[in-house]
């Protein structure tokens, strides 16, 4: 099978270059179209949503029957719960619940390093809280399922594109519900920093899957049509999996069912369409529809999204209908499916906005339960064509009105499913043993493969540092990688140690050649393109006389840059205090980056450190660095620049080099705050038209101005809370004047 690194272009085609038409995804069943004998699989689930600690939630159901159905046909089956969370019952609970049902339920534990603070931490911990689980197991699942959203798997599937993790594992992809998407359905902007970090994840994590496998052909067509690089040949459309033994079809019933009660059945959102069911019945009351007949009963079935303010609409529809609108918010998905069964006059209602593939519309089918939904998204996909006329209406509020009169008049039919749910688990049952049965990604080496140990090239920036420069050379010279040269570039150091140091290294004998170049001081830019000039190797690394690298980092990047095919390559880093970085250990903090997010680089900066790997050539294509005197930023301008210019640009999931921090940086003094952000604009806006080129200079600079760089960027409450504990810190009394103030208002007899 092809190799899933989505840099292999070849491998893959551009689907938003085809006409609509044209965009076939097989089922399942065309892939698997030979039956294989039963073998059974150790396979994976990793998600934050699943039915018993989650209440009720589309892809917790999808799994959970997952779980069920692969685990009643005779496979190992392990979740991994990635989360804590848990409103209902305890999670040993649900470890006892599931294991009784033959399934391993796992639930997240602390991760074994501590993160670094920073505006992208927070969305890199799912991640990494699932990478770090999964390769405690490396080697014991043949097949790992996660779901685009929330990017859970992003960085276990990095971790198997750089050729370090999983090479025999197969990761599949469940397309559900991507940010963009939801926010797009609920009207909603992007104004945060870490909704930027999930969209490009979510996006990567389908690329770089293995196998992708989505509900619906709608939302593969809006993937498609927001530039998504699905993978070619491997990118299925397939209903989920729903146990052939609770399906209820109600024989001997009559297929129309008068409407007693309409039930809103989803998340109680915009998106879901909660304004077009309240809209639709208001407008039925004032068009006289309900004169002289009885107004049903109305129910809302469904979580309430925490910033969705439905009260006001509650109270709208009650003071229309003149009747009391019952609402259900925490019923567990089982809870839900026994209230709209209890009653055979209910008609479970979901007006979506746009839907991917509602498991409600599988639950009503399979259970026989009345029900209507709107055209929009793929709900319809999953209904005989047949019955679209009957329960299928226009998403919007007249189209939800016409419906609701029919329904209301001439009773609800029962809809038939467009797929036989027997047929479609037979096809993904016999599909994991075909998806098991392919090779494994095989290892391909990119350009310089004749190359086994290729020469590589250290070069340390050094400028006034001569202890901490000794110690960023006895790192190198302790790496397990053996077909190294080192070159330091000397910045114009002045001082008397800095410069004995150097004259030292120069008369000194190491196991590889090391060079010393010195130069004016003329900054890090220069610095970094002497480098380049003074290089022999096919790769150069770079570093800061301030940084340590680990002993397996430049075997690392040899092996991954093999395998990736990529021109730059960057890492995650330890931090560390002090002179070594065993010194504190209990102050290290883990730094993770994103990779190749451009759409962050107005902001902060994703790709990386300037700790980088380069492919020699690539870099002075792009004529190297360019050189600012003490204006910063320069590595992210770099990435910027290659990024822009077609270089590949990979990030390794691992921490490869040890990151001192409060020590005095090289970049410190500067002539501007501005002039780095400046300077990686200058890229960015080249050959743009001059209005959006001033859009993003407008961007960037209200960016800036109101703290999008800093690690609060996306929670204004938090850059309160920080405001105040600087005023607090400068003034040792407010505190306790704020006390007094306050109990004299509020407590005036003392």
């Amino acid at each position: 099978m092809p190799s899933p690194d989505f840099f292999y272009q070849r491998d893959r085609i551009d689907l938003a270059g085809q006409a609509r038409s044209d965009l076939a995804f097989p089922g399942l069943g065309q892939a698997a179209c030979t039956a294989l004998p039963f073998r059974p699989l150790n396979i994976c689930i990793i998600t934050q949503d699943f039915v018993g600690p989650v209440l009720n939630g589309g892809i917790g159901t999808a799994y959970m029957y997952a779980a069920r159905a692969l685990s009643e046909a005779g496979h190992k089956v392990t979740v991994f719960y990635c989360s804590k969370s848990c409103v209902n019952e305890t999670l040993e609970y649900w470890r006892d619940f599931y294991a009784k049902r033959h399934i391993e339920f796992i639930p997240a534990d602390d991760i074994d390093v501590v993160l670094a603070r920073g505006p992208m931490t927070s969305v890199m911990r799912l991640p990494y809280m699932a990478l770090d689980w999964l390769k405690t197991r490396e080697m014991e699942f043949d097949i790992v399922h996660v779901s685009e959203w929330s990017a859970t798997g992003y960085l276990c599937l990095q971790a198997k594109c750089s050729g370090l993790h999983f090479q025999k594992t197969r990761f599949v992809v469940k397309c559900s519900s991507p940010l963009l998407w939801n926010r797009m359905g609920n009207a909603e902007t992007i104004a945060d920093v870490r909704s930027l970090s999930t969209m490009f994840m979510e996006r990567r994590c389908v690329e770089m899957a293995d196998y992708v496998i989505c509900g619906s052909r709608y939302l593969l067509n809006w993937m498609v049509d927001q530039g998504y690089a699905l993978p070619h040949g491997r990118t299925y459309v397939q209903p989920n999996v729903f146990p052939v033994g609770d399906i209820h079809i109600r024989e001997g019933e009559s297929r129309i069912v008068e409407v007693e009660e309409l039930v809103f059945f989803g998340r109680l959102e915009s998106r879901k369409g909660i304004h077009f069911f309240v809209d639709a019945l208001v407008n039925l009351k004032a068009d006289g529809f309900f004169d002289g007949r009885q107004v049903p009963r109305v129910t809302l079935l469904g979580k309430v999204r925490k910033t969705f303010k439905l009260a006001p609409l509650i109270e709208r529809l009650q003071a229309s209908l003149g009747i009391e609108v019952t609402v259900y918010q925490d019923k567990s998905q089982p809870a839900a499916l026994d209230y709209l069964k209890a009653e055979r006059g209910r008609v479970a209602v979901m007006p979506s906005l746009m839907d991917n593939s509602p498991f409600g519309v599988y639950e009503c089918l399979a259970k026989a339960i009345p029900f209507v939904t709107s055209s929009a998204g793929g709900g319809r996909e999953l209904i005989a064509e047949a019955d679209w006329p009957d329960v299928v209406f226009e998403a919007s509020p007249n189209g939800l009105a016409c419906c609701l009169r029919s329904i209301l008049e001439n009773g609800c039919p029962l809809a038939t499913a467009s797929f036989d749910f027997e047929k479609s688990l037979s096809e993904w049952l016999q599909w994991h043993l075909w998806a098991a049965d392919q090779p494994a990604s095989e290892r391909r080496a990119g350009p310089d493969g004749n190359l086994k140990k290729p020469l590589v090239s250290v070069c340390i920036a050094h400028h006034n540092r001569g202890a901490l420069l000794r110690n960023a050379l006895e790192s190198v010279l302790k790496q397990t990688y053996r077909n190294l040269e080192i070159v330091i570039v000397d910045d114009g150091s002045t001082d008397g140690q800095s410069i004995k140091v150097l004259a030292d290294i120069e008369k000194s004998a190491y196991s590889f050649p090391v060079s010393v170049v010195r130069q004016d001081n003329r900054y890090l830019g220069a610095v970094r393109n002497s480098g380049i000039a003074q290089a022999k190797g096919d790769y150069i690394l770079f570093m800061d006389d301030d940084n340590e690298a680990k002993p397996e980092e430049v075997a690392t990047f040899v092996k991954v840059a093999g395998h990736t095919e990529a021109d730059v390559l960057t890492c995650c880093s330890d931090t560390f205090v002090g002179f070594r970085p065993d010194t504190e250990p209990d102050k290290s903090r883990r730094i993770i980056y994103q990779g190749e997010n451009l759409a962050m680089a107005l902001m902060l900066n994703p790709f990386g450190d300037s700790n980088c790997f380069v492919r020699r050539e690539a870099v002075k294509r792009i004529g190297g660095f360019s050189e600012y005197y003490k204006v910063g930023m320069d590595d992210l301008e770099f990435f910027v620049r290659a990024y822009l210019s077609g270089l590949k640009i990979f990030m390794v999931p691992e921490a490869l080099y040890w990151y001192r921090i409060n020590q005095t940086r090289m970049r410190q003094s500067q002539y501007s705050r501005y002039a780095g952000r400046v300077r990686v604009l200058e890229p960015l806006t080249q050959g743009m038209q001059p209005e959006i080129a001033n859009l993003l200079r407008y961007a960037s600079g209200m960016c800036h101005e109101h703290g999008q760089t800093t690690g609060s960027a996306a929670n204004p409450k938090g850059r309160i809370k920080e405001a105040g504990r600087r005023v607090v810190g400068h003034s040792a009394g407010l505190e306790k004047l704020a006390r007094r103030v306050y109990h004299r208002l509020f407590n005036p007899q003392r």
